[in-house]
């Protein structure tokens, strides 16, 4: 694994000291591969990959701004993980004051990060209002991130207290991403709303409406199998 880091620096510096002799359409290529190798470190968790990012950053002034917006996005998160939830935060506003012309999937996501962190530090019903402005704020964001947020809305409930709420929320998360997100595992979104959804709080007629519209809009394949054999399940030991 060290061997690996090590290439990984070694071609970002690399990379990153010929910028200035590089064509336009070179650069673009540069900038996406400091940024691929930048992004390797933050997964490994590399202690380097708060200084790679920033240099994508410094060095790549005239990158296509989606690049640079997420290389912002990469660096707020990094923070967030080391936790230097102050410096996240200031890290992930410049997402959108720095980017306005960016991707709203990437401003999604940055919001998404902030609500992270309040969660963390305790305050349930600060997140949740940012969870919630994710859906109204960038009703075109990737589907992934917003169902994510909606999943959340519903996590956020119930730290408040509030399970009719919560079930609401993971219903609406559940109705309206279930296609085209499907579940290839157990940690999929949808697979997680149905499993913190309480099926007391609704009619068995609710809940059977609710398994049968999910099982339809699945596409049925062999990633998707597992969960669609779940809703079945759960469909299976519902009263006739």
């Amino acid at each position: 694994m060290k061997k690996v880091m090590v290439g990984l620096m070694v071609g970002l510096m690399a990379g990153l000291m010929g910028v200035a002799a590089m064509a336009a359409s070179d650069k673009t290529n540069a900038v996406d591969l400091a940024l691929s190798a930048a992004a390797d470190l933050m997964v490994a968790k590399d202690p380097g990959a708060k200084s790679a990012m920033e240099k994508v950053l410094k060095d790549y002034p005239d990158a296509p701004v989606n690049t640079r917006a997420k290389a912002q996005w990469f660096l707020g998160r990094i923070l967030c993980e080391e936790g230097d939830y102050a410096g996240a935060k200031v890290a992930l506003g410049k997402v959108a004051t720095d980017y306005p012309s960016a991707s709203t999937t990437i401003f999604a996501e940055a919001r998404v990060i902030v609500a992270n962190i309040a969660r963390a530090q305790g305050d349930s019903a600060e997140a949740l209002a940012v969870y919630q402005s994710v859906g109204t704020n960038y009703p075109t964001a990737g589907s992934y991130i917003l169902a994510l947020a909606q999943l959340r809305v519903g996590g956020c409930y119930q730290e408040l207290g509030k399970p009719a709420e919560a079930n609401a929320a993971f219903i609406a998360c559940i109705n309206n991403y279930a296609y085209p997100l499907g579940a290839a595992s157990e940690n999929a979104t949808i697979w997680v709303a149905f499993k913190n959804l309480n099926p007391k709080l609704m009619t068995v007629a609710e809940y059977r409406t609710l398994l049968t519209d999910t099982i339809k809009a699945v596409t049925s394949n062999e990633s998707n199998a597992k969960f669609l054999g779940y809703l079945q399940d759960q469909l299976d030991k519902l009263p006739k």
